[in-house]
Parts: structure tokens; C-alpha cells; sequence
């Protein structure tokens, strides 16, 4: 049997196992025989990719002023978080200076925390702060209008159902008269319509 070394570095990279030989791994330990499938486990940390590379500085301060707003970490490959903080820092700063008025601040604040993906960010790099502000918005105000729809049409349901007598048995618009099916409709296509506008 070959024999390998239980240096640190061969505990780190195998753990317990000490002994190869006729094509069998041993536990240093207990003596247990691995199969290969086990191997194969322990030896995929050695696969696995270096963590990512951390933010600048520059970046991290873009990040800890926009988290200071209520804006959460931005989500993507490291290079795109490097630098989507940096785009986005240079965006919301035009929220806070006197260009931007005071009323609109709050809920363009909020839709801008909604933005968490670090790709939107990038491809929207040469849009003016006021463009994405408004785009954010929009996307805010649809989200508010889709869960007000789903509010409505849970509700419209659940009433169309009560009439029938279902009532928490799952729904079946088929049974439902002519006009109640079409405002079933008309509220899910609005619904659609409304979700076209989040980002």
C-alpha cells in the first residue's frame, strides 16, 4: 500500500484518509474503507473555484452610502457588483442633490432598493439618473398595481366561489356565470398587463 504523509497540507486536502493501495482508501482513523464516490466527494474542495476576488475600495464606499439610503448589497459576478456600486453610487447621488425634488425623493428611493441586480445597473449605465428613477418607478407603482389586481381577483374568487358554495375547495370558472367569468378575465389580463412594466 502506498502511503500518504499526514502532513497538513494532505489532512487538509483528504481529511482522514491516510492509505491507497489495490485501489482501496483508507480512513487514517478507523481503518473504514471509503468507495470511490465518497473520494470523489471529499476531493471536490480542491475543485472548487477561489472565492471571489473582494471589492475596492472605491466600490465598498459606493456600496455602504447606498446601503446608508436603505439599498441592499447588489447581486451578480464579482466584476458586475465592482462595477454596477460604482454606477449606481453616481446615480442615486443625483437623488440627494437640488435638481431632484424633495417630494418625489421617498418612493424613487424605495424603487431604487427594489433594483438589486447588478446587470440592470450596467446596461443602464449611459441613462440619466432621472430616466432610471423613472423607469424604477414605473416598475414600483406596476408592482403595486399587480398586487392590488391579485389582491382583487383573490377576493373575486373567493366570493364566486362562497355563491356556489365551494368555498375552500380550489375554484372552477367554468361553473361560474357568463359576466363573472369575464371579469375573472379582465382582472388576470390586467394583471399581465401591469407585470409587463416590472423591471
Amino acid at each position: 500500500m502506498n502511503r500518504i504523509e499526514r502532513t497538513e497540507e494532505a489532512v487538509a486536502q483528504y481529511g482522514d484518509i491516510a492509505y491507497q493501495g489495490n485501489g482501496r482508501w483508507l480512513c487514517h482513523d478507523t481503518g473504514i474503507e471509503y468507495s470511490n464516490a465518497d473520494i470523489g466527494a471529499m476531493l471536490k474542495p480542491a475543485l472548487v473555484k477561489a472565492p471571489a476576488k473582494p471589492l475596492s475600495q472605491k466600490a465598498l464606499n459606493a456600496r455602504n452610502a447606498a446601503k446608508n439610503h436603505g439599498m441592499k448589497a447588489l447581486k451578480g459576478s464579482a466584476a458586475q457588483k465592482e462595477w454596477a456600486e460604482k454606477i449606481r453610487a453616481e446615480k442615486i447621488s443625483f437623488a440627494f442633490s437640488s435638481y431632484f425634488p424633495e417630494a418625489e425623493r421617498p418612493e424613487a428611493l424605495e424603487a431604487l432598493a427594489r433594483l438589486t441586480k447588478a446587470k440592470f445597473w450596467i446596461e443602464n449605465r449611459t441613462k440619466s439618473s432621472d430616466a432610471i428613477f423613472k423607469l424604477a418607478v414605473a416598475s414600483l407603482r406596476a408592482e403595486r398595481k399587480v398586487e392590488e389586481i391579485e389582491e382583487a381577483l383573490n377576493l373575486f374568487i373567493m366570493l364566486e366561489e362562497q355563491k356556489l358554495g365551494n368555498f375552500g375547495m380550489g375554484f372552477n370558472t367554468g361553473r361560474w356565470p357568463a359576466e363573472a367569468r369575464k371579469r375573472f378575465d379582465e382582472l388576470r389580463d390586467e394583471m399581465s398587463k401591469a407585470g409587463r412594466d416590472i423591471i
